[in-house]
């Protein structure tokens, strides 16, 4: 089970994959960028450069319409399916909202997606029942008025940040905003027919409030992208050079294309916001670029050399981590095993494990150093980091990990000859074809 010390679904579930990433992990762990990948813990998190722009649009109109839907239905009868509705959606949206603002592990932008349903969900009723509340009562505008302009501060500050995606865009939300707000909070006066002058106001406003998420949304699907951390909208400044930044594992490092009509793409020139995909190509390293499997592809000497000499062997080399791994197997086109699984750190396959394909003829050649977890090598910022987890007996089972790891590299170097296969990697290609298979190991 990749991801796993104990080859164990339950420890990926329980530990890397689980409380790891809510609890943290050790100190001294590698990667790009801060651990968590989304900032600072606390209680705005989800408002900073890396949370923001991917959920925190509508927040406080969500926020709002919790307290005053759940008001608003105090006195109903215990099966009240309204109030059921409010509580289940409120409870969705705090207790996941509590958990990403504070939780000290490996955290990315991506995983605001969770809190999008509850968020839709509030903002739809709440508007409907506050909009009520503001026909039958002389003050029952202003829940909805403090909604709309919460709502449209929080859209003209993330829409500053990205000013050059659609300039002038965040103001205009503001003040479309704090028109609407002051006309929704007035008291009902006029009839039916300022009634309805007031409501083609109000659907303006919440159309204003939906600006911001449309213009992200649509240079975000504008975009080509590639990678393992997708993001929505533009890079915005100051956000952590790991995943999604230059040379990271990102999703938005590896985007193409234009934005749309209308839209300009941000220059990268440190004022406030770089294209998405706007990563500098990175250089060969160990027979692979140095941007991981998501930044660029394996060296091609390095993969015409295994093609030519591989033979009926069934991977034409072994590496250590998936990402080196993929690589080099889109560019061969022929099978690579990946030693370690995903972070390197796996400690798959035993040294034994490792003769027994090398003396069977299933594997040949095997490449140390350069991108990979574990000795000899460093796998993805977000995985390496992980698998150093505080929770449980982990550190004891990631010291057999990496054993293991330092034990496979200590048998290729002392047992495999090396090969010069005419590239500029940093790694070392060993051909272990009639190496001893006998260890103490």
């Amino acid at each position: 089970i990749g991801g796993s010390t104990t080859n164990s679904a339950l420890d990926l579930v329980l530990g890397y994959d689980g409380l790891a990433r809510v609890f943290g992990m050790s100190a001294g762990v590698g990667g790009g960028g801060s651990p968590s990948f989304s900032g600072t813990p606390g209680i705005l998190r989800l408002f900073n450069a890396e949370f923001g722009g991917q959920v925190a649009w509508l927040l406080p109109f969500a926020l709002i319409a919790l307290v005053a839907g759940v008001a608003l239905r105090g006195r109903a009868p215990r099966t009240d399916l309204r109030r059921a509705a409010y509580l289940m959606w409120g409870g969705w949206l705090l207790v996941t909202a509590a958990v990403f603002s504070f939780m000290s592990g490996t955290i990315h932008s991506y995983y605001a997606v969770a809190l999008v349903p509850a968020i839709a969900a509030l903002v739809g009723a709440g508007t409907v029942d506050m909009w009520a509340l503001r026909q039958r009562s002389r003050l029952g505008g202003l829940p909805l008025a403090a909604a709309t302009l919460s709502s449209a501060a929080v859209a003209t500050v993330l829409l500053e940040r990205s000013a050059d995606l659609v300039p002038g865009l965040g103001i205009a939300v503001l003040l479309v905003g704090m028109a609407m707000a002051v006309v929704v909070a007035l008291p009902v006066e006029g009839g039916v027919g300022a009634t309805r002058l007031r409501l083609a106001f109000a659907t303006i406003g919440l159309a204003a409030l939906l600006a911001g998420p449309v213009a992200y949304s649509t240079f975000t699907v504008s975009q080509a992208y590639s990678g393992g951390d997708p993001s929505a909208g533009p890079r915005i400044a100051g956000t952590d050079d790991g995943p999604g930044g230059p040379g990271g594992f990102g999703g938005q490092m590896a985007s193409i294309g234009s934005p749309p009509s209308g839209m300009t793409a941000p220059a990268g020139d440190g004022s406030g916001v770089a294209p998405t995909g706007s990563a500098p190509t990175a250089p060969a390293v160990g027979g692979m670029s140095a941007g991981g499997a998501m930044g660029g592809g394996a060296e091609s000497a390095l993969v015409a050399y295994l093609l030519a000499n591989r033979g009926t062997a069934t991977w034409v080399a072994a590496v250590t981590s998936s990402t080196s791994a993929a690589q080099l197997e889109i560019a061969a086109g022929a099978p690579v095993m990946a030693m370690g699984g995903f972070t390197g750190s796996d400690p798959a396959p035993t040294v034994a494990e490792l003769q027994a394909y090398v003396s069977s003829g299933q594997l040949r050649y095997v490449i140390v150093g350069g991108q990979g977890g574990g000795p000899g090598g460093m796998g993805p910022p977000d995985e390496t980091s992980a698998t150093a987890s505080t929770v449980g007996a982990a550190s004891s089972a990631d010291a057999g990990s990496a054993a293991t790891s330092s034990a496979r590299t200590a048998w290729v170097t002392a047992n495999c000859t090396q090969v010069d296969y005419a590239g500029t990697g940093s790694s070392t290609l060993y051909d272990c074809a009639g190496a001893a298979t006998t260890t103490d190991a």
